[in-house]
């Protein structure tokens, strides 16, 4: 039952109050740990989809691995829309983590509204950093 209601909790965040969700603003909002967060996106936006009601729904993911280039081979990390997502991991040579990073109404342009969404809630919780 404390599934449902987070996912209400997230269906408000997102429907009714136009906010940008990442798994950050989440864990700090809801008060659990990050990986929960991640996964309670997940599960939003699998059933969102599910019950065909997610098309308002644009995701974007956190994708990290490493890339080859001229012999030499590096850690990516970057954050993709959703349309983006395979797409960037064929690049990679392999694909350490994928994740939900934001759920939210609008497709977005650039990345600086996630900053921005971010940077509010870790700047308000400052005090609990140490937690």
């Amino acid at each position: 039952m404390e599934d449902e209601l987070y996912l209400e909790n997230i269906d408000e965040f997102v429907t009714d109050q136009n906010r940008i969700v990442t798994y950050k603003w989440l864990s700090y909002t809801l008060g659990v740990h990050v990986n929960q967060a991640k996964q309670m996106l997940y599960d939003y936006v699998e059933r969102k989809r599910k019950e065909n009601s997610g098309a308002q729904l644009h995701v974007t993911y956190l994708v990290a691995g490493n890339l080859t280039q001229n012999g030499h081979t590096c850690h990516k990390v970057a954050v993709v829309r959703e349309d983006k997502l395979e797409a960037v991991k064929s690049k990679l040579t392999t694909v350490t983590s994928v994740h939900v990073y934001s759920i939210q109404k609008a497709l977005l342009k650039d990345s600086g509204p996630l900053y921005n969404t971010d940077y509010d809630i870790i700047k308000t919780n400052l005090h609990n950093c140490s937690k």
